[in-house]
Protein backbone atom coordinates (compact mmCIF):
# COMPACT_ATOMS: atom_id res chain seq x y z
CA UNK A 1 0.00 0.00 0.00
CA UNK A 2 3.01 2.78 0.75
CA UNK A 3 4.72 1.87 -2.21
CA UNK A 4 1.59 2.05 -4.13
CA UNK A 5 0.49 5.47 -2.74
CA UNK A 6 4.37 7.09 -3.27
CA UNK A 7 3.80 6.56 -6.59
CA UNK A 8 0.14 7.52 -6.82
CA UNK A 9 1.62 10.68 -5.42
CA UNK A 10 4.45 11.32 -8.22
CA UNK A 11 1.96 10.37 -11.20
CA UNK A 12 -0.71 13.27 -10.11
CA UNK A 13 -0.86 16.98 -11.16
CA UNK A 14 0.97 19.67 -9.05
CA UNK A 15 -2.60 20.61 -7.90
CA UNK A 16 -3.73 16.73 -8.29
CA UNK A 17 -6.38 15.27 -6.28
CA UNK A 18 -6.62 11.52 -4.29
CA UNK A 19 -9.01 9.82 -2.77
CA UNK A 20 -8.79 6.82 -0.66
CA UNK A 21 -11.72 4.32 0.47
CA UNK A 22 -11.15 2.11 3.49
CA UNK A 23 -13.06 0.58 6.34
CA UNK A 24 -13.36 1.26 10.03
CA UNK A 25 -10.67 -1.56 10.84
CA UNK A 26 -7.91 0.08 8.45
CA UNK A 27 -8.83 4.07 8.58
CA UNK A 28 -7.01 5.67 11.69
CA UNK A 29 -4.01 3.40 9.86
CA UNK A 30 -4.24 4.52 6.44
CA UNK A 31 -4.89 8.48 8.15
CA UNK A 32 -1.61 8.31 9.41
CA UNK A 33 -0.18 6.51 6.43
CA UNK A 34 -1.13 9.64 4.10
CA UNK A 35 0.04 12.05 6.22
CA UNK A 36 3.36 10.65 5.97
CA UNK A 37 3.55 10.59 2.12
CA UNK A 38 1.42 13.84 1.29
CA UNK A 39 1.76 16.02 4.44
CA UNK A 40 -0.55 16.43 7.13
CA UNK A 41 -0.97 20.35 5.43
CA UNK A 42 -2.43 18.34 2.12
CA UNK A 43 -5.33 16.64 4.00
CA UNK A 44 -8.68 17.69 2.71
CA UNK A 45 -11.20 15.77 4.37
CA UNK A 46 -12.64 12.15 6.04
CA UNK A 47 -15.50 11.33 4.03
CA UNK A 48 -18.18 9.18 5.82
CA UNK A 49 -20.08 7.01 3.39
CA UNK A 50 -23.18 5.28 4.35
CA UNK A 51 -22.76 2.36 2.40
CA UNK A 52 -25.38 -0.07 4.02
CA UNK A 53 -28.84 0.21 4.11
CA UNK A 54 -29.72 -1.93 6.74
CA UNK A 55 -26.66 -2.73 8.40
CA UNK A 56 -26.00 -6.53 10.55
CA UNK A 57 -27.50 -6.86 13.78
CA UNK A 58 -24.72 -9.19 14.79
CA UNK A 59 -22.05 -7.33 16.65
CA UNK A 60 -21.89 -6.63 19.96
CA UNK A 61 -21.27 -2.79 20.21
CA UNK A 62 -22.46 -0.98 16.95
CA UNK A 63 -24.16 -1.53 13.60
CA UNK A 64 -21.63 -0.47 11.51
CA UNK A 65 -23.20 1.06 7.98
CA UNK A 66 -20.23 3.18 6.76
CA UNK A 67 -17.17 3.47 4.67
CA UNK A 68 -14.42 6.37 5.24
CA UNK A 69 -13.14 8.17 2.03
CA UNK A 70 -10.26 10.20 2.65
CA UNK A 71 -9.28 13.08 0.23
CA UNK A 72 -5.93 14.74 -0.12
CA UNK A 73 -4.28 16.82 -2.76
CA UNK A 74 -0.54 16.41 -3.64
CA UNK A 75 -0.04 20.82 -3.40
CA UNK A 76 -2.55 22.15 -1.27
CA UNK A 77 -3.49 26.10 -2.47
CA UNK A 78 -5.32 28.83 -0.72
CA UNK A 79 -7.33 28.70 -3.89
CA UNK A 80 -8.14 24.82 -3.63
CA UNK A 81 -11.84 24.15 -3.20
CA UNK A 82 -14.33 21.67 -3.14
CA UNK A 83 -17.86 22.34 -4.99
CA UNK A 84 -21.27 20.17 -4.52
CA UNK A 85 -23.83 22.47 -6.35
CA UNK A 86 -24.81 25.62 -7.44
CA UNK A 87 -27.94 26.54 -6.74
CA UNK A 88 -30.11 30.14 -7.93
CA UNK A 89 -30.69 32.50 -4.98
CA UNK A 90 -34.23 31.84 -3.86
CA UNK A 91 -37.02 34.39 -3.11
CA UNK A 92 -36.27 37.92 -1.62
CA UNK A 93 -34.99 39.19 1.77
CA UNK A 94 -36.09 41.99 3.35
CA UNK A 95 -33.95 44.97 3.21
CA UNK A 96 -34.24 45.87 7.29
CA UNK A 97 -33.01 44.48 9.81
CA UNK A 98 -33.97 45.11 13.78
CA UNK A 99 -30.30 46.13 15.13
CA UNK A 100 -29.47 48.49 12.53
CA UNK A 101 -29.13 52.22 12.94
CA UNK A 102 -31.59 54.26 11.05
CA UNK A 103 -30.19 55.12 7.73
CA UNK A 104 -31.40 56.81 4.26
CA UNK A 105 -31.07 55.38 0.93
CA UNK A 106 -31.96 56.48 -2.00
CA UNK A 107 -33.68 54.51 -4.91
CA UNK A 108 -33.06 55.11 -8.59
CA UNK A 109 -36.45 55.74 -10.97
CA UNK A 110 -37.91 53.14 -13.26
CA UNK A 111 -35.57 50.32 -11.41
CA UNK A 112 -37.67 49.40 -8.25
CA UNK A 113 -40.57 46.74 -8.71
CA UNK A 114 -43.94 47.58 -6.46
CA UNK A 115 -46.75 44.91 -5.76
CA UNK A 116 -48.99 47.89 -5.45
CA UNK A 117 -51.80 49.09 -7.87
CA UNK A 118 -50.80 52.19 -9.68
CA UNK A 119 -50.88 55.74 -8.40
CA UNK A 120 -49.04 57.96 -5.98
CA UNK A 121 -48.06 57.15 -2.44
CA UNK A 122 -48.00 60.19 0.11
CA UNK A 123 -44.48 60.39 1.38
CA UNK A 124 -45.13 59.66 5.62
CA UNK A 125 -44.37 57.31 8.04
CA UNK A 126 -45.47 53.72 7.78
CA UNK A 127 -44.48 51.65 10.84
CA UNK A 128 -40.74 51.07 10.98
CA UNK A 129 -40.51 52.88 7.77
CA UNK A 130 -40.34 56.60 6.79
CA UNK A 131 -41.12 57.07 3.34
CA UNK A 132 -39.17 60.68 2.29
CA UNK A 133 -40.94 61.33 -0.79
CA UNK A 134 -43.94 60.13 -2.69
CA UNK A 135 -43.56 56.52 -4.31
CA UNK A 136 -44.77 57.34 -7.97
CA UNK A 137 -45.63 54.03 -9.38
CA UNK A 138 -47.10 53.19 -13.13
CA UNK A 139 -47.10 49.70 -14.56
CA UNK A 140 -45.72 48.08 -11.28
CA UNK A 141 -42.23 50.41 -11.37
CA UNK A 142 -41.50 53.42 -9.49
CA UNK A 143 -41.10 55.85 -12.13
CA UNK A 144 -39.29 58.78 -10.19
CA UNK A 145 -36.48 58.37 -7.41
CA UNK A 146 -37.45 57.90 -3.95
CA UNK A 147 -36.03 57.59 -0.24
CA UNK A 148 -36.31 55.81 2.23
CA UNK A 149 -35.45 56.13 5.90
CA UNK A 150 -35.20 53.26 8.16
CA UNK A 151 -33.34 50.38 9.81
CA UNK A 152 -31.97 49.28 6.78
CA UNK A 153 -29.20 46.88 5.98
CA UNK A 154 -27.39 48.40 3.46
CA UNK A 155 -25.33 51.54 2.60
CA UNK A 156 -25.69 53.65 -0.43
CA UNK A 157 -22.76 52.55 -1.69
CA UNK A 158 -23.22 48.89 -1.62
CA UNK A 159 -27.11 49.77 -2.90
CA UNK A 160 -25.72 50.97 -5.96
CA UNK A 161 -22.92 48.58 -6.63
CA UNK A 162 -25.64 46.07 -6.47
CA UNK A 163 -27.88 48.02 -8.77
CA UNK A 164 -24.83 48.31 -11.18
CA UNK A 165 -24.68 44.15 -10.94
CA UNK A 166 -28.58 43.79 -11.35
CA UNK A 167 -30.33 43.15 -8.06
CA UNK A 168 -33.99 42.87 -8.18
CA UNK A 169 -35.64 45.55 -5.39
CA UNK A 170 -39.25 44.92 -4.70
CA UNK A 171 -41.99 47.12 -2.58
CA UNK A 172 -44.51 44.10 -1.75
CA UNK A 173 -46.92 45.89 1.00
CA UNK A 174 -47.95 49.54 2.02
CA UNK A 175 -45.57 48.41 4.50
CA UNK A 176 -42.94 50.39 1.87
CA UNK A 177 -40.37 47.82 3.17
CA UNK A 178 -38.02 47.73 0.18
CA UNK A 179 -36.85 43.75 -0.72
CA UNK A 180 -34.11 42.60 -2.39
CA UNK A 181 -33.06 39.28 -4.57
CA UNK A 182 -29.79 38.87 -6.18
CA UNK A 183 -30.51 36.62 -9.46
CA UNK A 184 -27.42 37.54 -10.44
CA UNK A 185 -25.62 35.22 -8.32
CA UNK A 186 -25.34 31.59 -7.37
CA UNK A 187 -24.99 29.90 -4.13
CA UNK A 188 -22.08 27.54 -4.06
CA UNK A 189 -22.45 24.24 -1.88
CA UNK A 190 -19.61 22.92 -0.47
CA UNK A 191 -19.76 19.04 0.15
CA UNK A 192 -20.81 17.63 3.51
CA UNK A 193 -18.48 15.41 6.03
CA UNK A 194 -20.82 12.71 5.49
CA UNK A 195 -22.17 11.48 2.20
CA UNK A 196 -25.54 9.62 2.36
CA UNK A 197 -26.49 7.04 0.54
CA UNK A 198 -29.91 9.02 -0.78
CA UNK A 199 -27.53 11.08 -3.06
CA UNK A 200 -24.98 8.46 -3.85
CA UNK A 201 -26.54 5.06 -3.56
CA UNK A 202 -25.19 2.24 -1.44
CA UNK A 203 -23.45 -1.70 -1.90
CA UNK A 204 -26.61 -2.70 -2.79
CA UNK A 205 -27.28 -0.17 -5.04
CA UNK A 206 -23.65 -1.35 -6.60
CA UNK A 207 -24.65 -4.92 -6.63
CA UNK A 208 -27.39 -4.46 -8.78
CA UNK A 209 -25.06 -2.96 -11.19
CA UNK A 210 -22.79 -5.82 -11.44
CA UNK A 211 -25.85 -7.99 -11.68
CA UNK A 212 -27.30 -5.87 -14.41
CA UNK A 213 -24.01 -6.61 -16.32
CA UNK A 214 -23.13 -10.31 -15.43
CA UNK A 215 -26.24 -11.59 -14.09
CA UNK A 216 -24.54 -12.08 -11.04
CA UNK A 217 -22.89 -9.95 -7.63
CA UNK A 218 -19.25 -10.40 -8.22
CA UNK A 219 -17.85 -8.43 -5.07
CA UNK A 220 -19.11 -8.38 -1.23
CA UNK A 221 -18.81 -4.71 -0.89
CA UNK A 222 -18.81 -2.74 -4.44
CA UNK A 223 -18.76 0.58 -4.84
CA UNK A 224 -21.72 2.42 -7.15
CA UNK A 225 -21.16 4.09 -9.59
CA UNK A 226 -22.72 6.87 -8.33
CA UNK A 227 -20.26 7.33 -5.62
CA UNK A 228 -17.29 7.42 -8.23
CA UNK A 229 -19.34 10.21 -10.30
CA UNK A 230 -20.24 12.56 -7.13
CA UNK A 231 -16.45 12.53 -6.13
CA UNK A 232 -15.13 13.81 -9.84
CA UNK A 233 -17.62 16.19 -9.88
CA UNK A 234 -17.00 17.98 -6.61
CA UNK A 235 -13.66 18.63 -8.08
CA UNK A 236 -12.34 21.96 -9.28
CA UNK A 237 -10.72 19.82 -12.31
CA UNK A 238 -9.25 21.24 -15.99
CA UNK A 239 -11.12 20.42 -19.24
CA UNK A 240 -9.65 17.31 -20.13
CA UNK A 241 -8.52 15.66 -16.34
CA UNK A 242 -7.41 11.90 -16.82
CA UNK A 243 -9.23 10.06 -13.89
CA UNK A 244 -6.97 7.00 -12.80
CA UNK A 245 -8.02 4.41 -10.26
CA UNK A 246 -5.40 2.63 -8.79
CA UNK A 247 -7.43 -0.15 -7.39
CA UNK A 248 -9.89 -1.12 -10.80
CA UNK A 249 -11.88 -3.94 -9.22
CA UNK A 250 -15.10 -4.53 -11.64
CA UNK A 251 -13.90 -0.85 -13.61
CA UNK A 252 -16.73 0.84 -11.54
CA UNK A 253 -14.27 3.77 -12.16
CA UNK A 254 -14.48 3.87 -16.36
CA UNK A 255 -17.92 3.38 -16.25
CA UNK A 256 -18.35 6.52 -13.91
CA UNK A 257 -16.28 8.41 -16.53
CA UNK A 258 -17.90 7.15 -19.21
CA UNK A 259 -21.45 8.10 -17.91
CA UNK A 260 -20.59 12.16 -16.75
CA UNK A 261 -19.51 12.50 -20.03
CA UNK A 262 -22.80 11.05 -21.27
CA UNK A 263 -24.13 13.66 -19.41
CA UNK A 264 -22.63 17.01 -19.23
CA UNK A 265 -20.44 16.15 -22.63
CA UNK A 266 -17.08 16.20 -20.94
CA UNK A 267 -13.87 14.98 -22.19
CA UNK A 268 -12.80 13.21 -19.14
CA UNK A 269 -10.40 10.33 -19.63
CA UNK A 270 -9.59 7.48 -16.99
CA UNK A 271 -6.83 4.88 -16.06
CA UNK A 272 -7.59 1.73 -14.70
CA UNK A 273 -5.01 0.16 -12.78
CA UNK A 274 -4.88 -3.58 -11.18
CA UNK A 275 -1.96 -5.18 -9.13
CA UNK A 276 -1.42 -9.10 -10.86
CA UNK A 277 -5.31 -8.96 -10.38
CA UNK A 278 -5.31 -11.91 -13.43
CA UNK A 279 -8.16 -13.84 -12.54
CA UNK A 280 -10.11 -10.54 -11.81
CA UNK A 281 -8.94 -8.68 -14.95
CA UNK A 282 -9.94 -11.95 -17.01
CA UNK A 283 -12.89 -12.38 -15.05
CA UNK A 284 -14.78 -8.82 -13.85
CA UNK A 285 -12.88 -5.91 -15.12
CA UNK A 286 -12.15 -6.32 -19.00
CA UNK A 287 -15.27 -7.67 -19.82
CA UNK A 288 -17.46 -4.90 -17.67
CA UNK A 289 -15.36 -2.28 -19.31
CA UNK A 290 -15.73 -4.17 -22.95
CA UNK A 291 -19.51 -4.64 -22.35
CA UNK A 292 -19.61 -0.48 -21.38
CA UNK A 293 -17.50 0.71 -24.51
CA UNK A 294 -19.57 -1.22 -26.62
CA UNK A 295 -22.34 0.61 -25.36
CA UNK A 296 -21.45 3.47 -25.96
CA UNK A 297 -20.31 3.02 -29.57
CA UNK A 298 -23.81 1.49 -29.79
CA UNK A 299 -25.46 4.72 -28.99
CA UNK A 300 -23.07 7.03 -30.17
CA UNK A 301 -20.67 5.64 -32.93
CA UNK A 302 -17.07 4.68 -31.98
CA UNK A 303 -14.35 7.31 -31.90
Amino acid sequence: MSKRLELAKELLTEFGIIFVSIGEDEQANLKLLMDSIFGESNFVETFIWESIFRPSNLGKSVRRNSEYVLCYVRNRSENFTLAQKSQETQGEASLTQNNNSPRTLRFPADYVKVNLEDGTYKKGTYGDTEMLDDLVVKKGIAVKDFRINGKLKWKQEYLDSEIEKGVTLLIKTKSFIPYYRKDYQETVLRPTKIIPRDTVGDVLAANAELKRIFGESVFDYPKPTSLIKYLISICDLPESPIILDYFAGSGTTGDAVLQLNEEDEGKRQFILVTNNENEICEEVTYPRIKKIIQGYEDSFGAQ
